[in-house]
C-alpha cells in the first residue's frame, strides 16, 4: 500500500535478469501484491544485478518517508555488490527527509567503503541527510577531499550541508580550513574550491587563510585561492586587494604563472573599488602579457574598475598602442575602446591611427574600437571605416562594414554608395554585413536600395540569402511596404528556385507589417513550384497574409479559396504542400479548413494520405466548430457508398482525436444496424477508431484508482470503450462477411491500439500488451458466446475475433479453440469453422503446448477435410519443438496425396536434419514454382 502509481515510473533500461525486478512492478495494480512479493525476493537474489535493480525500483516506487522501506534499503548497504550499494545510497537520498538518523549513520558509514562510486554516492547523500551541525558529516566529508576519485561529491556534500544555514556552520568552514596545510598539492587545492562554497562572504579567518595560498608552491592552488578570494571578499577589501596586487607587481615577486595571473586579474575586477589607481596600473601593464587570456582579464578589471573617460589611463596606453607586438597593440585598442567610451575626437584618432598597421587583428580591433569611442556622424572615423572596406583581409572588411552602420547617420548616401560597391564581395561574412548595415540606414522610400538587397536573393550562400530577405524587412519598417513590394513581386516568378523562395519569405516578413492581398495569385501560384522549399515558404507567406487580413472576411474568403483549389492538383507534391498551407492558416480559417483536409484522405497517393493525416493532427481541435465539422464530414461519408470515402472518416477521427472522442462513438453507434451493409461496415472501422484511445485511458487509470476516485475523463472513456466493445462483438453475428471481419479487426483495434489490418499476416505473434489484461478478458467475454452460435459462419467468425484480441499463450483463448476441435468438447461439425479455430489456434496457443499439439494432430491424422488438415499440419510445425520423435512418426503417417505438400512442410520444420531425411519419406522438396494447395 506504499507504492505510488506505476505509471510514474519510466520503463527499465535493457532486459533480462537486471530488470525482472521493474518489469514485475510496472504492471500495475491488480498484480500489485505478486509485484511487491517478487520485489522483496529479488532483494536477497543471488544475482546481484537483481538486487540492484530491485533497490532502485523500492526507492522509485515507495511513498517518501516510508520506514518499512527505509529499513529495506539500509539492509542492502552491507551488501557484497559496490553496486547494489551505492544504489543504497542513492535510493535513502532520495527517500527520506534531512535529519533521518539511520539513514544518515548509514550514508556516513559508506564513506570508508572500498568502491570509489559507493563513497561518490554516500557523500552527495550524506550531504542530502545530515544537519550541518552534525560534527561527524563535516568532519568526515572534509577528509573525503583528500580522495582523489571522490573529492568533487565531497565538495558537493559540504555545499548541500553548508546550504542549509542552520546549525553552526563553523564546523563546516573549520574541518575544511585544516586541510589548507596538508601536504598534497590537489588536497589544498581542493579545500579552497570547496571554501568558495561553503563560506560565508567576508569572514575574516578565511580570508586570511586563503590569501596565505596565494604564495603557494604549486601554481593550480595559487589559481583556486586568487579564485577563493574574488568569491569570498567583499568589494573594496584593501587587504585582499593588497595581496592580490602584490601577486601581480612585477617589481616584487610576480606570478609566472599565466592561468594563476588570469585568476589574480579575475578577482581584482571582483572585490577592487571602482577607480582603484594601483589595479589600473596593473592592469594597463598586464595588456603586454604573452598571455591571451591574461590580457583578456586585464580588460576586464579595466571595464569593471575605470571610471569614464579616465585621462591617467588613456595616457598609459598610448606607449602601448605603439608597442613592437601586435598583441599588446590589440589588447591596447581593446582597453582604449572600454576606457574611452565617449572620449570623442582624440581618443577616435587614436584607434584611426591604427588603421594602416601591418597587421590584420589591430586593424580589425581598431574598427571594432572606434564603434565604442566616435560619436554617430564622425566624419574622419567614418571616412576610415569606409577605407577599410577595401581592405585584403576579410576579418577587417567585415569589421568594416558593421562599423559603418553603426557610425554613419540615416540617409548618408556616401556611405551607402560605398556599402553597395562590396555587395559583392568574396567572403559572405561581408556581404552579410554590408546587407545590414545598408538596412540600418535607409531614411526613406529608395527602390534601388531595395533592389540592390533583392538582387542578394541570388546569393550562392543561404546566409546571405536571408540576410537579404530579413533586411529588406527592416526597409519597409523604416518606410514603408510599396517600394518593398513591388521589387519582392518581381522576383516570385524568377527562374532561380532560391530567388522564388526569398521572395516567398519576403513576402511573408511585408504581410506582418502591412494588410495587402493583391498579390495573393501570384503567391498561392508558388504552391505548384517544382522546388519544395518554395512550396513551404509560399504555405509561410499565405499564413502571414491571412493573419494580418483577418478583419477584412472577404479577402480571408479569397485567399482561403485560392489555396484549397491546389488540393485538386495532378501533383501529389502540390497537394502535400497545400496541405501544409492549410495547417498554418487552420487558426484563422477555423472549421473551413476541415473540409478540404479530409478529402485528402481520400486520395490514391499514399504520401497524400499521410499528409492530411499530419495536418488533421496539427489543426486546433479545441476550437468546437472545427470538431463539429469533423464529426459532420466523417457522419456523410460514412453513410456514402465509397469505400475510400469510408476509410477517410476512420483516418479522419484517428488522426484527428488522437485521445478518443465520444461523440464519434456515439455517431458510429447509431449506424450499425443501417440497412446497407457498406455502411455498417464504415460504422464499424470508424467506431474502432474513435474509442480505441479509451483503451489506453483505461489502463492509465488503472494505477490511480487505489488512490482516489476516477476522473470525469475517465468515466467518459469507460463508458465509451464498453460501448463500442459491446457493439462490435454484436457485428460478428452480422449477415454479411465483410461486415464480420471488419468487426474481427476492429475488436483488435479496440484491446491493443494497433490496426491488424495495416499488415499483410492479419495475425500478431509475441506483441506487447499495452493495454492490459483486463482489457482483452474483457473483450474474450464478448466474443465467447459467439463460439456456441447456431450460425456456422458466426462462429467462424468469432474464432477469427479470438485470435485477434488475444496474445499468445493466453490459456483461456487456447482452451475456448480446443474445444471446439476435440471430441468430449463442444466439437465442431462445420469444416470451414474447425478451419477457422486451427488458424486461430496457431496464433494464440503457446509454442510445445501439448494440448494444442493434441488437437492438432487429432485433425491433422483424422479430419475428412483437406483444408482443416493443411492448416492442422501448420499448426504442428509452428508449434511442436524440433525434433519431438512424436509428432514427427505422426505426420510421417499421415502424408497422402491431397495434403503431401502441408505435411511436407510440416516434416521440414520438425526434423532436427530435413536434409538427411528427404530420401527416407520418399520424394524430394518441391520446385519453388510448383503450384500450392488451394493455388496460393
Amino acid at each position: 500500500s506504499s507504492f505510488q502509481s506505476s505509471r510514474e515510473l519510466p520503463p527499465p533500461p535493457g532486459g533480462g535478469t537486471s530488470a525482472r525486478a521493474e518489469v514485475t512492478f510496472l504492471a500495475g495494480p491488480p498484480t500489485m501484491a505478486l509485484a511487491v512479493a517478487l520485489l522483496l525476493a529479488s532483494l536477497e537474489d543471488e544475482d546481484c544485478d537483481l538486487r540492484c535493480a530491485a533497490v532502485k525500483t523500492l526507492a522509485r516506487g515507495a511513498v517518501h518517508g516510508d520506514e518499512a522501506a527505509v529499513y529495506l534499503l539500509l539492509k542492502r548497504i552491507e551488501d557484497s555488490d559496490e553496486d547494489v550499494r551505492e544504489a543504497a545510497a542513492e535510493g535513502l537520498a532520495s527517500l527520506v527527509d534531512r535529519g533521518h538518523a539511520a539513514a544518515a549513520d548509514a550514508a556516513l558509514r559508506l564513506l570508508a567503503d572500498a568502491d570509489a562510486y559507493v563513497r561518490r554516492a554516500a557523500a552527495r547523500a550524506a550531504g542530502a541527510l545530515c544537519s550541518s551541525g552534525d560534527r561527524r558529516a563535516a568532519v568526515a566529508l572534509a577528509l573525503l577531499l583528500r580522495d582523489s576519485e571522490a573529492r568533487a561529491a565531497a565538495a558537493d556534500g559540504l555545499a548541500a550541508l553548508a546550504a542549509m544555514g542552520s546549525g553552526d556552520d563553523g564546523l563546516i568552514v573549520g574541518a575544511v580550513l585544516r586541510l589548507l596545510t596538508d601536504g598534497d598539492a590537489e588536497v589544498r587545492g581542493a579545500a579552497t574550491q570547496s571554501l568558495a562554497r561553503v563560506a560565508a562572504r567576508g569572514q575574516a579567518e578565511v580570508l586570511r587563510a586563503v590569501e596565505g595560498l596565494l604564495a603557494d608552491a604549486d601554481s593550480s592552488v595559487r589559481g583556486d585561492a586568487a579564485r577563493a578570494l574574488g568569491s569570498l571578499a567583499e568589494r573594496g577589501d584593501s587587504t585582499v586587494v593588497a595581496f592580490l596586487c602584490l601577486r601581480l607587481d612585477r617589481d616584487g615577486e610576480p606570478e609566472d604563472d599565466e592561468e594563476a595571473r588570469s585568476e589574480l586579474l579575475d578577482a581584482l575586477a571582483a572585490v577592487a573599488p571602482r577607480g582603484h589607481c594601483v589595479c589600473l596600473g596593473l592592469a594597463v601593464a598586464c595588456l603586454s602579457d604573452e598571455s591571451e587570456g591574461v590580457r583578456s582579464s586585464a580588460v576586464k578589471v579595466l571595464e569593471a574598475l575605470v571610471e569614464p573617460v579616465n585621462s591617467e589611463v588613456l595616457t598609459s596606453l598610448q606607449p602601448l598602442l605603439a608597442s613592437t607586438e601586435a598583441f599588446t597593440r590589440c589588447a591596447a585598442l581593446g582597453a582604449l575602446a572600454v576606457v574611452g567610451a565617449g572620449g570623442g575626437a582624440d581618443v577616435a584618432a587614436d584607434c584611426s591611427r591604427c588603421f594602416s598597421d601591418e597587421d590584420e587583428g589591430v586593424r580589425t580591433a581598431a574598427v571594432k574600437a572606434i564603434v565604442g569611442v566616435a560619436s554617430r556622424g564622425h566624419e574622419a572615423s567614418l571616412a576610415g571605416v569606409l577605407e577599410l572596406l577595401k581592405d585584403e583581409d576579410e576579418d577587417v572588411r567585415c569589421a568594416a562594414a558593421e562599423a559603418a552602420g553603426r557610425l554613419a547617420c540615416e540617409g548618408d548616401s556616401k556611405a551607402m554608395a560605398a556599402l553597395r560597391k562590396v555587395l559583392g564581395d568574396d567572403d559572405r561574412d561581408v556581404r552579410c554585413a554590408v546587407i545590414g548595415s545598408l538596412a540600418s540606414m535607409v531614411a526613406r522610400a529608395d527602390t534601388d536600395l531595395v533592389e540592390a538587397l533583392a538582387s542578394c536573393f541570388q546569393d550562392e550562400e543561404e546566409t546571405v540569402r536571408d540576410a537579404a530577405v530579413d533586411a529588406i524587412a527592416r526597409v519597409a519598417r523604416r518606410s514603408g511596404c510599396e517600394p518593398c513590394l513591388s521589387v519582392v513581386v518581381a522576383r516570385l516568378q524568377h527562374e532561380e528556385a532560391d530567388v522564388r523562395c526569398c521572395a516567398a519569405k519576403a513576402i511573408a516578413n511585408l504581410a506582418r507589417l502591412d494588410d495587402f492581398v493583391v498579390v495573393k495569385d501570384s503567391v498561392t501560384s508558388l504552391l505548384e513550384d517544382n522546388d519544395a522549399s518554395v512550396r513551404e515558404a509560399a504555405g509561410d507567406a499565405i499564413a502571414a497574409m491571412i493573419q494580418c487580413s483577418t478583419v477584412n472576411a472577404g479577402l480571408v474568403l479569397e485567399l482561403f479559396e485560392a489555396t484549397t483549389k491546389r488540393c485538386s492538383h495532378g501533383d501529389p507534391a502540390v497537394r502535400c504542400a497545400t496541405l501544409d498551407a492549410i495547417r498554418k492558416i487552420s487558426n484563422d480559417v477555423g472549421a473551413r479548413a476541415v473540409e478540404p483536409v479530409c478529402k485528402a484522405l481520400e486520395d490514391k497517393q499514399e504520401i497524400v494520405q499521410d499528409a492530411a493525416k499530419q495536418t488533421l493532427a496539427g489543426l486546433p481541435w479545441a476550437d468546437e466548430g472545427m470538431a463539429a465539422a469533423l464529426l459532420d464530414g466523417c457522419v456523410a461519408r460514412l453513410e456514402s457508398r465509397s469505400r475510400a470515402q469510408q476509410r477517410a472518416a476512420a483516418a479522419a477521427v484517428a488522426a484527428a482525436q488522437p485521445r478518443g472522442s465520444a461523440s464519434a462513438v456515439t455517431s458510429a453507434l447509431l449506424r450499425l444496424t443501417h440497412t446497407i451493409p457498406q455502411v455498417r461496415r464504415a460504422s464499424i472501422e470508424f467506431l474502432a477508431a474513435a474509442a480505441a484511445p479509451f483503451g489506453a485511458t483505461l489502463h492509465e487509470s488503472r494505477g490511480s484508482r487505489a488512490s482516489g476516485p476516477s476522473d470525469e475523463h475517465t468515466l467518459d472513456a469507460e463508458a465509451c470503450w464498453s460501448q463500442a466493445l459491446e457493439a462490435t462483438a454484436m457485428r460478428l453475428e452480422d449477415d454479411e462477411e465483410k461486415v464480420r471481419s471488419a468487426a474481427v479487426a476492429a475488436l483488435g483495434l479496440l484491446v491493443s491500439g494497433e490496426d491488424s489490418s495495416a499488415s499483410n499476416d492479419c495475425y500478431r505473434f509475441d506483441e506487447v500488451e499495452p493495454s492490459g489484461p483486463g482489457l482483452r478478458l474483457r473483450a474474450l467475454s464478448a466474443v465467447e458466446p459467439r463460439l456456441r452460435h447456431d450460425v456456422a459462419a458466426i462462429r467462424s467468425s468469432a474464432a477469427e475475433a479470438v485470435s485477434s484480441v488475444a496474445l499468445r499463450g493466453d490459456e483461456a483463448a487456447e482452451a475456448m479453440l480446443i474445444a471446439m476441435l476435440v471430441p468430449g468438447g463442444r466439437e465442431e461439425e462445420d469444416a470451414d469453422v474447425r478451419w477457422s479455430a486451427l488458424r486461430a489456434l496457431s496464433v494464440v496457443a503457446a509454442v510445445g503446448s501439448q494440448a494444442a499439439i493434441a488437437a492438432a494432430l487429432l485433425c491433422a491424422s483424422g479430419d475428412a477435410d483437406e483444408q482443416v488438415r493443411v492448416a492442422a499440419f501448420e499448426v504442428l510445425g509452428g508449434l511442436a519443438n524440433k525434433g519431438d520423435k512424436h509428432v514427427i512418426a505422426i505426420v510421417e503417417a499421415c502424408f497422402n496425396k491431397s495434403s503431401e505438400m502441408a505435411a511436407f512442410e510440416a516434416l521440414m520444420r520438425l526434423l532436427p536434419d530435413p536434409t538427411s531425411r528427404r530420401a527416407e519419406v520418399g520424394f524430394a522438396a518441391p520446385h519453388p514454382c510448383s503450384p500450392t494447395p488451394g493455388g496460393g
